[in-house]
């Protein structure tokens, strides 16, 4: 029992000796944090970029479209209506489009024209 005792005594005093004087590295894998961030934004400049072209073509490639409606979101003005010409009418066919936020997509938005205050 005497020995049982001294052997786990001896285990408790290495494993607190071992953790005690364990040293722990760091080492940096991979990018730094700015260019991560940059290579992000870059990825989703890119992306926009593919989106808005393809836009711009599915207009220019079918012709029965007609043109798209355009009008800006009264808070947004980047954001333009994708609807065809001549659809809005108020509370029934709202505008809608890509809602675009100082340069980026932020995903869809649908809005009515603000009524004048009279």
């Amino acid at each position: 029992m005497t020995l049982a005792l001294a052997v786990l005594l001896a285990l408790a005093v290495g494993w607190c000796w071992g953790h005690r004087t364990a040293r722990v590295r760091i080492i940096p894998v991979g990018a730094l944090a700015t260019e991560d961030e940059a290579a992000l934004l870059a990825a989703d400049r890119a992306r926009f970029e593919e989106i808005a072209a393809q836009l711009r073509t599915d207009t220019q490639r079918d012709p029965s479209a007609g043109s798209s409606c355009g009008a800006p979101h009264h808070l947004y003005p980047e954001t333009l209506c994708t609807e065809p010409a001549g659809h809005y009418v108020r509370d029934r066919h709202p505008h809608g489009g890509p809602l675009i936020i100082s340069g980026r997509e932020c995903g869809g938005a649908a809005w009515d024209e603000p009524q004048d205050a009279a």
